[in-house]
């Protein structure tokens, strides 16, 4: 379904995701459910990363018998595909489901870019234990919906949301994207949850966004394919591999947002200047009065 490469290491690729994942002993193996009647029964889990087009109906059911099974997913889903309501049936017996629409975030974002929002603050979780000083950019995310009946049960764990500045934009022209009651979806929104059933052993990790992980974003923001690799690690039942540890060295840029630019700015061309400028007045005036 066009989904997102592990072999590709262009821009839009997963090459560099797939090389951590490696380099963590796991395989990575590609999957086609039309030809392969079942998940293999050694798969530690399975990964669905943007997929283009729809799934097949007889895909649907077999991830579904899967899961159902005591089986483990995750989907890593942007908005506006054409697959999210063959991605929202598989999830229907979980009462979860991925909006479709996109975030804007006019408070926490990445630089001017209200269509990137970033996590800096996550809820504790087995997955994000070792998360709490990263800064994770989502460009181009979706909101992810639970249902009311399991909305705070310990089965559904909310693991990061969008700032109370957000909404989940209905106009498909995002160039005059705006907040409009009762057509757009107000935030905050959920961009990372879990489930986790203890009946049947079931684990879904449901991320609103694949770019994260992208090639491209990881060279300049590299904390989002940890985010993944912990997700993968706690869908393995391998918690005790959810760690950051020792990392190659990138370098490390500071993201502000715009209210801590505004005062940056304020504070660098006129608040320091003018102390110095009071201060110099001080001393001249004490001078001259000695």
């Amino acid at each position: 379904h066009n989904e997102r490469s592990p072999s590709d290491y262009g821009g839009t690729g997963y090459g560099d995701l797939a090389a951590l994942l490696e380099s963590n002993n796991y395989q990575i193996l590609p999957l086609n459910l039309v030809v392969d009647e079942a998940v293999p029964s050694d798969a530690a889990a399975v990964v669905i990363a943007g997929p283009q087009t729809p799934l097949l109906e007889e895909e649907v059911q077999r991830l579904q018998d899967y899961l159902l099974d005591g089986g483990k997913a995750l989907l890593l889903i942007d908005p506006g595909l054409v697959s999210i309501p063959d991605v929202n049936a598989l999830l229907e017996p979980w009462q979860v489901h991925f909006d479709g629409r996109p975030i804007v975030d006019l408070w926490k974002s990445l630089s001017d870019d209200p269509l990137t929002p970033v996590i800096d603050r996550f809820e504790f979780h087995q997955i994000t234990k070792d998360l709490s000083n990263l800064l994770i950019a989502l460009p181009l995310a979706t909101p992810i919906e639970l249902s009311p009946d399991v909305w705070m049960l310990p089965t559904h764990p909310v693991l990061a949301t969008t700032s109370g500045r957000s909404w989940a934009e209905t106009n498909p022209d995002l160039a005059q994207a705006q907040y409009d009651e009762g057509i757009d979806l107000a935030g905050p929104l959920i961009v990372v949850a879990t489930v986790a059933s203890p009946e049947t052993g079931t684990r879904l990790a449901l991320i609103g966004d694949s770019d994260l992980a992208r090639n491209d974003v990881l060279q300049q923001i590299p904390n989002g394919q940890y985010l993944v690799l912990n997700a993968i690690n706690w869908l393995a039942e391998e918690e005790s591999l959810i760690a950051i540890g020792p990392k190659t060295r990138v370098p490390q840029t500071i993201r502000l947002t715009r209210v801590q630019e505004g005062m940056l700015c304020l504070g660098t061309l006129f608040l320091i200047p003018a102390a110095i400028a009071a201060a110099g007045f001080i001393v001249w005036a004490k001078r001259r009065k000695g």
